[in-house]
């Protein structure tokens, strides 16, 4: 072992080390030591506040910095659950033993075997597609670490103890820790259960800060599972003792690091005695760019699935292909309310067309009609003779399972709705859809707690919330997961429709889920690769273990995969044109086709080893400045503006205040004094919505395009029609059948569509938000009645929903606008913001907030 530059040092630092010490020093160990020095010692831990000032660095050799450490020698010489030969290498998949294992004890063990304050201060990426064995890959990498120290450097030398895996979201956590926990904790181990170790580890899991300085209780559990934002560091929590806390964790997982960077690269930093491994399938940002950030150290993609797992169903990026893949919901046209009645439009992508409920409805039905002509392939010769075009010669297509569907919307309030339409859909036509074949809907969303404020929501609607704190929370018994548990057809308690808002679909892996529905617009790359297509990629197949006759007089055992049908064998997502979503499908098709030649711009490990790249960069603790703190600085200043106009604006008084001793976020207050006193007019559209507010058309109801693309007709005519089979290779009877196809899909009947809201509810939330936004700036005449000083906001808030719907009638709850069309419109999160800013315009031109309308020059109206 030779001295060299540690991942945390600067050039600066490192040349200045040098010139004390030498290049090639003797450790310096108080009691003397023969050994050249092969590490960097903090004489001052740095988890103990220790600097890398030159004053507190020392050379060291590693036995006698591995001394140093916070555990007695006595300590090492124990047992852990990840030390050889905890795990059977022959039961890992493929990812798990090549990607996993291979790449720490074969491919780069003298990199791994070097000082780890020497090669940490990065995340070593694990980038496998879904399915491919992620969750019990921490702990089949903590163990090839612990192989390869104990076999190199001593039974006793420090190593693993514990890990700790971090998530983005509560249901992942879970998910997570009921993998790898044991049977008497109520948990599914993976790695018992798969013979991959006969015994499992000892998982806790992190839902309380005390947690985390609770040391001694931290010793219970070889594996601790968080939600990663217990570790941030944001405005008034900068965590000082984190280094301290991430040190009893040698091995960090996050899962999913990509999301929140900032935060995640600040453990990264803060972990000077942690090795941190991330696993993801998209390395990527929202744009699709590759996280430079990260170190390549494996890549199990969708080719190495196929060949080696046969887990995924059939994908292409082939330009003919795409329209088996992506049904995308066409208009031949629609109604649109006015106030002369109604008009009729033919252009489903006008601007405003896409925040509507009738598409969301619309890609509804599609999903449900999808459903149900994959239910009419169990028993036909579609379910022997179509195999998709991915699978190995010999694969035999016997299999069938009942598809389960997820419809994806943007509004908890609008889902509720739309899970309830679903269900008066299935009610009404029980012999088309019957219960006990798990036509049922259930909804999940990660916005209880906002959804509970929401004052659109009745008494009833807000007890259904409440209930789905405890009974709509996604786990292996989820109605929409019971399949699984026992794969027989799904009876009446089998929920087969999912309705999701958000990051709810987060730790869902059902392999019978083979449609996603689309009934909102794209958010990013990263949204459509892991949800839209990772949520069903995961392919339903068994091995059949046969014999037959061999040359010798012994037959010879052999294997069979067996699938479903293409049509249940390959990825579907159905949407609406008024999205705009192919082109991002298309990208994101591209990308689970092609992700290893994505990924050419992260440094890879052997970069790093020649030092062609550095690890490590500093990352400063986020500060965030709400709307509601640049209201009130702004009033402030305002407040100063009145009293003498002279007198300099003070930014520290700014930032003493609100800064909550983060320097980031000081820095932005300071910005934002500077906008706010040089650019007022800028400075108020950015918390405001000062243009005029966009007019979105009502669409009443749409008459969909139904005339069928050449796979939809086969499907439908195979599975409705077998009998006609024969006639799809005859184009005289193409009119015929494309007849038979148009006749079933508009037979399908959406029925009453429930209310959402009345709208007087909504114009008192939405009045209600205005007023919490201003707080004490908002001075309305104080002789006024009380009910008199709202109306003030209600008559603006009214004026700005008429102005949204295009209409000049009265918005009570007896016009004809009160229609769950129109109430979906207005509470959408988007439209009511825009509203929010636009009446807290109006307020400041007509003088109800001077402090502010003088903090932004905004000229008074007169009475």
């Amino acid at each position: 072992m030779t001295l060299n530059k540690a991942s945390w040092m600067d050039s600066e630092t490192w040349t200045k080390f040098i010139a004390k010490w030498g290049r090639n020093p003797q450790c310096n160990w108080n009691q003397g030591c023969n050994e050249l020095a092969d590490t960097v010692d903090h004489i001052n831990a740095r988890h103990n506040g220790g600097t890398h000032d030159i004053a507190n660095l020392q050379p060291l050799c590693r036995k006698h910095n591995s001394q140093k450490g916070i555990k007695p020698d006595a300590y090492w010489e124990k047992i852990f659950f990840f030390d050889y030969p905890r795990i059977n290498l022959g039961k890992l998949r493929t990812a798990q033993r090549r990607e996993g294992w291979d790449r720490i004890d074969l491919d780069y063990q003298d990199w791994f075997l070097r000082p780890w304050n020497q090669i940490n201060r990065t995340i070593y990426g694990n980038f496998w597609i879904v399915g491919a064995g992620k969750t019990l890959a921490p702990v089949v990498q903590a163990c090839a670490l612990n192989y390869i120290i104990q076999k190199n450097l001593g039974k006793s030398h420090p190593r693993i103890n514990r890990i700790l895996i971090l998530t983005k979201e509560v249901a992942i956590r879970d998910q997570i820790a009921n993998s790898l926990r044991s049977k008497e904790d109520e948990g599914e181990n993976e790695l018992v259960k798969y013979g991959i170790s006969s015994t499992a580890p000892r998982v806790g899991v992190i839902s309380e800060g005390w947690q985390l300085t609770d040391y001694t209780s931290l010793e219970r559990c070889d594996i601790w599972v968080s939600c990663i934002h217990q570790f941030f560091e944001t405005n008034n929590n900068p965590k000082d003792n984190l280094s301290m806390i991430l040190a009893q964790f040698p091995f960090i997982a996050i899962d999913e690091p990509h999301h929140a960077l900032d935060q995640v690269l600040n453990i990264v930093q803060k972990a000077v005695d942690s090795l941190v491994f991330g696993y993801t399938g998209t390395p990527v940002e929202a744009d699709g760019k590759a996280l430079s950030q990260f170190t390549l150290l494996s890549v199990y993609d969708y080719d190495d699935a196929n060949e080696n797992d046969h887990s995924m169903k059939y994908v292409s990026d082939k330009e003919e292909e795409f329209t088996y893949f992506v049904d995308e919901v066409g208009i031949t046209n629609a109604e649109l309310i006015n106030d002369a009645g109604f008009e009729i439009t033919e252009d489903a992508t006008q601007e405003g067309y896409n925040k509507n409920l009738i598409p969301q409805l619309s890609v509804v039905q599609e999903v449900i009609t999808y459903m149900e002509s994959c239910d009419k392939i169990e028993g036909t010769q579609e379910s022997v003779s179509d195999l998709a075009p991915h699978r190995p010669e010999g694969t035999k297509a016997e299999l069938w399972y009942p598809i389960h569907s997820m419809i994806v919307v943007d509004s908890v309030a609008v889902g509720q709705k739309i899970c309830e339409q679903i269900n008066q859909i299935f009610e009404r036509n029980r012999k088309r859809f019957p219960k006990e074949k798990g036509y049922q809907a259930e909804i999940i969303h990660s916005n209880i707690s906002q959804a509970l404020e929401d004052k659109n929501l009745n008494k009833d609607e807000k007890e259904y919330v409440k209930k789905s704190l405890k009974g709509k929370k996604m786990s292996p018994n989820h109605p929409w997961m019971l399949y699984q548990q026992t794969p027989i057809w799904p009876n009446e308690h089998c929920k087969r429709v999912l309705v999701v808002i958000g990051m709810a679909r987060e730790g869902v892996s059902n392999r019978y889920c083979g449609c996603i529905g689309y009934a909102c617009s794209f958010e990013s790359l990263i949204e459509l690769v892991q949800r839209a297509i990772g949520r069903q990629i995961r392919s339903f197949d068994e091995l059949k273990k046969h014999f037959k006759p061999g040359q010798t007089d012994l037959d010879v055992q052999c294997q069979t995969l067996l699938t479903p049908p293409k049509r249940l064998d390959s990825v579907k997502i159905i949407t609406h044109v008024t999205y705009g979503n192919a082109n991002a499908i298309r990208r994101a098709i591209s990308y689970i086709c092609n992700m290893r030649d994505k990924l050419d711009s992260i440094p890879t490990l052997e970069e790093l080893m020649e030092g062609s790249v550095t690890p490590g960069v500093d990352i400063p603790v986020q500060g965030i400045l709400t709307a509601k703190e640049k209201i009130d600085i702004a009033g402030h200043i305002g407040q100063s503006k009145q009293i003498n106009p002279e007198k300099p604006i003070n930014t520290g008084e700014y930032q003493d205040r609100w800064g909550d001793n983060n320097q980031t976020k000081k820095t932005k207050i300071s910005e934002w004094v500077q906008k706010v006193v040089d650019n007022p007019e800028e400075a108020e559209r950015e918390i405001n919505y000062t243009g005029m507010l966009p007019e979105i058309p009502v669409v009443w109801d749409e008459k969909l395009d139904s005339k069928p693309t050449k796979d939809k007709l086969i499907q439908y005519i195979k599975t409705h029609h077998p009998n006609f089979i024969t006639y799809l290779q005859d184009p005289q009877y193409e009119p015929l059948l494309i007849g038979l196809y148009q006749q079933w899909a508009e037979s399908f009947d959406m029925g009453n569509i429930p209310t959402i809201s009345k709208l007087s509810d909504i114009r008192n939330s939405i009045v209600y938000k205005v007023k919490a936004s201003l707080g004490l700036y908002l001075r309305l005449d104080e002789s006024l009645s009380s009910s008199k000083r709202d109306k003030i906001v209600y008559q603006l808030v009214g004026t700005a929903m008429r102005w949204v719907l295009g209409t000049k009638e009265s918005l009570t709850d007896n016009s004809r606008y009160n229609c769950p069309q129109a109430q979906a419109i207005l509470t959408r999160k988007d439209v009511i913001q825009k509203i929010i800013g636009w009446v807290r315009n109006q307020l400041m031109a007509k003088g109800y907030c001077p402090d502010l309308a003088a903090a932004f020059e905004i000229k008074i109206e007169d009475s």
